[in-house]
């Protein structure tokens, strides 16, 4: 799915969705959306080549053609209103806007529906500052750990005391059940958001943890990569548009994959030089 909010330009917006929905449908093209738009062609073509820009009137017909969310349009007419200031100051003040817009609807939780818990509250930062909650949380999907909590201890190189410490936290959370020996989990897709007190606690924990069992792994059960580059920031939110839509495609297929083995997947992009 294209998320026109990786796009700083509007122009671009447009001919990507006219091309993309054009290989699906061959009527909808630029001469349609000229006659739902009331213009001439060759007009449409002068603002697509960058000569001319629409009217605020003409992006409105626009966005009704390429059937924009009323988010979408109102970030078509915030770049339309960029393209067409001569103001330094002003497209300044402009640029601030849509950088905050796209860092808002680039985040994980816009794109990928998940299911966010308070973290306020001491039981539930207990979740968080811990990793080993999440990864026994995780591993409860597994029918064999379920049955028998001592294969999940030997699994995690842990003993069976700190294991059952884990669980008996994640039942007081509220996160499981445990009745008459048999768990059940309650809860899934838990998201702690980026704003949250303990976010980097937590993932500075997960992160020491990680490193701690990747180091202890044999080479070929692991997969890891890591680059440095030079780019500049519209390729920097265009690669994570990239990531957003490769988690809507990944979600399915660990929805329906069966729960055999706990797994983890980093992704991490931020720029060492901009301040």
């Amino acid at each position: 799915m294209y998320n026109i909010f990786m796009e700083s330009e509007y122009r671009k917006i447009i001919k990507t969705i006219v091309e993309t929905k054009k290989q699906v449908d061959k009527k909808f093209n630029y001469q349609k959306m000229a006659e739902s738009m009331g213009i001439q062609k060759a007009y449409l073509s002068q603002v697509l080549q960058g000569t001319r820009d629409f009217s605020q009137d003409q992006l409105y017909r626009a966005a009704q053609f390429l059937r924009l969310t009323e988010p979408e349009y109102e970030y078509m007419k915030l770049l339309l209103e960029y393209s067409r200031s001569a103001l330094a100051e002003r497209k300044q003040k402009l640029q601030k806007e849509i950088s905050e817009i796209q860092s808002q609807n680039l985040k994980t939780e816009k794109s990928v529906d998940l299911k966010k818990i308070e973290v306020i509250a001491e039981k539930g930062a207990t979740y968080y500052l811990d990793p080993l909650n999440q990864i026994v949380h995780m591993a409860l999907d597994i029918p064999r750990f379920r049955k028998n909590i001592s294969d999940l201890a030997k699994a995690l190189e842990l003993s069976d005391v700190r294991v059952k410490k884990t669980l008996s936290t994640l039942q007081e959370i509220g996160i499981i059940e445990i009745k008459n020996n048999e768990i059940k989990v309650l809860t899934h897709n838990i998201h702690l958001p980026k704003d949250s007190p303990i976010f980097w606690p937590w993932k500075t924990a997960l992160s020491a943890m990680s490193n701690y069992r990747i180091r202890n792994l044999e080479e070929n059960s692991t997969y890891n990569f890591s680059v440095v580059f030079a780019a500049d920031e519209e390729t920097k939110t265009k690669l994570q548009a990239m990531f957003l839509n490769f988690l809507k495609d990944a979600r399915p297929l660990v929805e329906k994959a069966k729960s055999k083995e706990v797994f983890q997947m980093n992704f991490d992009l931020f720029s060492w030089t901009a301040h």
